[in-house]
């Protein structure tokens, strides 16, 4: 999972706490383009919504330290300034970890 800088996707930036509230509506739910596919990227984001959290929240922080170090720059526009955060993500490795935590966990998709 990545974060980049706002001039990448060319969309408004919002900061990590309005982000994050944002992510309780995240639901894909139609069937245009991909039903399964748009299913996927929604239980994606519940079984990584503490790590998405993170990685949001750093991205804030290192926007906020690149600010600092370059005051004449407008930061969200820098292209010296492009991935913001990235984890490395693995749904075995983060299903193990909710098991050894006591977890249920169902997955709404096949892992074959």
């Amino acid at each position: 999972m990545f974060c980049v800088n706002r001039w990448v996707t060319d969309e408004s930036w919002y900061p990590a706490n309005a982000v994050i509230t944002m992510l309780d509506g995240f639901a894909i739910d139609h069937a245009f383009p991909n039903w399964a596919v748009n299913r996927w990227l929604t239980a994606l984001l519940r079984l990584y919504r503490p790590q998405i959290e993170a990685l949001i929240r750093h991205r804030d922080q290192v926007i906020a330290a690149w600010q600092q170090a370059h005051p004449d720059c407008d930061v969200f526009e820098d292209r010296a300034l492009e991935m913001t955060a990235y984890l490395p993500i693995s749904v075995a490795d983060q299903l193990a970890q909710l098991d050894v935590l006591g977890e249920e966990v169902t997955a709404p998709f096949s892992l074959h």
